[in-house]
């Protein structure tokens, strides 16, 4: 006759089976990247990883709704983070370092191009001067970079409009488009250098104004392609980091919620474990 004990482990085991065959569910969600090319980032109650930190480089025009950052709202919202909140570039757990009017070129290109700017107005709002300012920063607390995002906010928006402003056709800054997006192709660099493993990049925003839209939507296109595309060579260049693209247009079409493109999962790392970052809808 059979003991207690042996009717007891036969009992048990389809609810360990079971119980073994959840966590291996629970683990595959957790751990596994995603297969989806076009991911939509959203809120949620219990995100399975969250940014402490939330640094901000590029444009950094305001809502009037409470004075806050309204990319950068949405994109604490999705990590996890507190309401954004302006800390004159102090580290914080959202620390910015944009600016208005930010520029990504080199006064010298400016008069390469016939663009009349004054040197002093552009040249402390550069990407690369914000990044100069984090670099001093962070070589002072480089704990600070464990668990956090980069977010470089419309890059080469603003050197397009004074281009624009200057007289130019859309045919003339669209062969400025390479250069640009070059160059911050490189300041991304210098964020990866000092430890950056988690970036998104947005790309320029829709025409303002709706007279000749046509033309500026497929310049703004040809911006944005040549965007993904040297994400996509960093990505090859640096495969331990996450680098995602941010549409602006599907962010505003989705009701704030941040729109992202990426061949992988936006993901959060953190000693060298590869989690999901958000939910996808």
């Amino acid at each position: 006759m059979p003991s207690s004990t042996s009717k007891s482990t036969v009992s048990l085991s389809p609810l360990l089976m079971a119980l073994f065959l959840d966590l291996l569910l629970l683990l595959s969600l957790c751990f596994s990247p995603s297969s989806s090319d076009a991911r939509i980032l959203r809120p949620t109650a219990a995100p399975t990883c969250i940014f402490r930190t939330l640094f901000r480089f590029g444009e950094g025009k305001t809502s009037l709704l409470h004075g806050l950052d309204l990319p950068r709202g949405h994109v604490s919202s999705s990590a996890g983070l507190p309401s954004p909140v302006f800390k004159n570039a102090l580290f914080g757990s959202d620390s910015s370092f944009a600016a208005p009017g930010a520029v990504v070129m080199s006064p010298g290109f400016f008069v390469k191009n016939g663009i009349s700017v004054q040197a002093r107005d552009i040249a402390g709002n550069s990407l690369g001067s914000q990044i100069d300012r984090f670099l001093d920063l962070v070589s002072r607390s480089p704990e600070r970079l464990r668990g956090t995002l980069f977010f470089v906010n419309e890059p080469g928006e603003n050197d397009y409009k004074l281009a624009f402003k200057n007289g130019k056709s859309v045919g003339e800054v669209g062969r400025m488009v390479p250069e640009v997006v070059s160059a911050i192709k490189e300041q991304l660099k210098r964020l990866i250098g000092a430890g950056a493993v988690n970036l998104v990049v947005s790309g320029v925003p829709g025409p303002e104004d709706r007279r000749g839209a046509e033309g500026m939507e497929m310049f703004g296109r040809l911006h944005d392609d040549h965007l993904q595309q040297a994400l996509v060579e960093l990505k090859t260049e640096f495969p331990e980091v996450d680098i995602v693209y941010g549409n602006l247009e599907k962010m505003t079409e989705d009701g704030g919620h941040w729109a992202l493109q990426s061949s992988h999962s936006a993901a959060c790392k953190h000693s060298g474990r590869r989690r999901k970052a958000f939910l996808a809808r």
